[in-house]
């Protein structure tokens, strides 16, 4: 005879394509390029096979190329073709910045290799601190040429 006993608890298991993601390529910035204090960090979409669902992709920016230490990270949501972030805050202005990305199906939780790692400096200055400078420079010209004109003026003056 045949003996009988407790029933397992039911698993469910799905058949088919396994999904895959390929790795981010990286578009902008370019290798060693300066940018400004916020750059948008841009790649082409991951390649994919399977049933993928919805994909976030994570940027990591570091001050070292193994990512020991993030200066800051973000995830954004699939773009069409192509995936951007921008930084929410400054990134410092001296020393070399890398960054990669990392693509993840957020249903099965099946991620991308990291991107190739890419490096830029975040040095230029950016438009509003250029349109400032631009203004300063106008004040303190037209400071001068006021105060000359009001020297020639008390000089004239005191000739008659």
């Amino acid at each position: 005879g045949a003996a009988t006993g407790n029933y397992s608890q039911p698993f469910s298991f799905q058949i088919g394509p396994a999904v895959v993601l390929s790795a981010p390529a990286p578009i902008a910035p370019a290798n060693n390029a300066q940018t400004f204090s916020r750059p948008t960090l841009r790649v082409s979409n991951s390649g994919r096979t399977g049933p993928v669902g919805a994909v976030t992709y994570k940027f990591e920016l570091s001050a070292t190329s193994a990512f020991s230490t993030l200066l800051m990270s973000g995830s954004v949501a699939e773009g069409a073709g192509e995936t951007d972030f921008t930084p929410a805050s400054d990134l410092p202005s001296t020393g070399t910045i890398y960054w990669r990305v990392t693509a993840t199906d957020v249903v099965t939780g099946v991620s991308s290799s990291p991107s190739t790692v890419q490096a830029f400096t975040a040095n230029q200055v950016g438009y509003g601190s250029a349109i400032m400078a631009v203004l300063i420079m106008f004040t303190l010209i037209f400071e001068v040429f006021y105060v000359r004109a009001i020297v020639k003026a008390q000089r004239e003056g005191l000739q008659r």
